[in-house]
């Protein structure tokens, strides 16, 4: 009951602080990962002096991976000689019966079969002050299960799913984000951005994590 009330006090504070990337933004495949802490030493002054967030996406399908960028494009335009982006079409068109989606960090990247996608993505804003969320799509009832926790779901599939299409995010007061247990959380490090887009089987500390 007291994790279920804290839930909602904290959804209730934050509501009113979602903020979506600006209408004119694209997604890109990023072609050049190798660059990733040189760009993001680039936006990050950036993002502390604006009110713009960054998604990045990992995207897995059976044994393949790829790393994708989506963002307002007068910002992506000063990556693109770093990462060697190439713009793409959005990939999210999924039949939501197959979706499993939560907030926060997954507790491992799933084995997956060929036709199974898994989406992670880590939206960046500030002072690298982040959302995490995660998506996988799969027939098998029993494997989007295991992306269940303890934890009670604030959101619904539906919503999450929504949430992550629209790369929004939430801009709590006092430029800070609200863990499970209502404190406050620390802004990542460019280093621990980098890690985990290019190793999400090592996930982030426990202590940035929201489930």
């Amino acid at each position: 009951m007291v994790v279920v009330l804290s839930y909602a006090l904290a959804l209730k504070s934050m509501k009113d602080f979602i903020l979506t990337p600006e209408e004119n933004s694209s997604l890109y495949l990023i072609r050049k990962a190798h660059k990733l802490s040189e760009a993001l030493h680039l936006i990050l002054p950036v993002l502390q002096d604006s009110s713009l967030g960054i998604s990045f996406e990992r995207l897995f399908k059976g044994k393949k991976s790829a790393l994708v960028v989506f963002g307002p494009k007068k910002l992506l335009e000063k990556l693109k000689p770093v990462l060697d982006l190439l713009e793409l079409e959005d990939y999210t068109n999924v039949d939501i019966k197959q979706v499993s989606a939560r907030e926060g960090n997954p507790k491992a990247v799933p084995d997956l079969s060929d036709e199974e996608h898994f989406w992670l993505q880590l939206i960046l804003w500030g002072k690298f002050h982040h959302q995490l969320r995660c998506i996988l799509v799969s027939s098998d009832a029993d494997k989007r299960k295991s992306l269940l926790t303890n934890l009670p779901k604030a959101f619904s599939n539906e919503q999450i799913l929504e949430s992550y299409k629209k790369r929004s995010f939430h801009q709590p007061k006092a430029d800070c984000l609200l863990d499970k247990k209502g404190g406050n959380q620390q802004s990542l490090t460019i280093e621990q951005v980098k890690h985990f887009l290019l190793q999400p089987q090592q996930i982030l500390p426990q202590s940035q994590a929201s489930w």
